[in-house]
């Protein structure tokens, strides 16, 4: 696409090299570009620490608290009147769940580090959907519901 000149980046890539690549599509022969990255608070440290190692700018933006405008009681409204979307909103977290709790790459995506029910209400849940492969893995969804952290051997049983 020759007239990009803008990449947003709605989650965290695996690793730099994918970073730089997808950043990649903005910037051809002798044209710029600029990227927005979105991190969730569990892949901020890792995932800055990884670029500025390979000496790429990384510069953070805050939302005007002022400005901010809150969704979420609106999109679990919606979900709730269309069942079918509601179904690929909790398939959708569910792999990317998976997905992080699968990456090699512990140092950015660290599943016990996840606030797991504001990445719910994220996608437009009130609830996250079963996750059955943690408790599996020893790892607490109670504890991850309250902000991140926690094997199940921690907890009373």
């Amino acid at each position: 696409l020759p007239d990009v000149d803008w990449v947003i980046q709605f989650d965290c890539p695996d690793d730099v090299a994918t970073y730089i690549h997808r950043v990649g599509r903005t910037a051809r022969y002798l044209s710029g570009g600029r990227s927005l990255m979105l991190l969730l608070p569990s892949e901020k440290p890792g995932m800055v620490r990884k670029l500025e190692e390979k000496k790429i700018p990384v510069k953070e933006i805050k939302i005007n608290p002022r400005k901010h405008q809150d969704i979420t009681q609106r999109m679990i409204g919606l979900l709730a009147k269309w069942p079918e979307l509601k179904e690929f909103a909790q398939s959708g977290l569910t792999s990317y769940v998976k997905a992080v709790f699968l990456s090699p790459s512990k140092d950015v995506f660290d599943v016990e580090k996840m606030d797991l029910r504001e990445l719910s209400h994220s996608f437009g849940l009130a609830n996250p959907p079963k996750l059955r492969f943690l408790k599996k893995a020893g790892i607490s969804v109670k504890k991850l519901l309250s902000g991140g952290a926690g094997r199940v051997e921690e907890e009373e049983q």
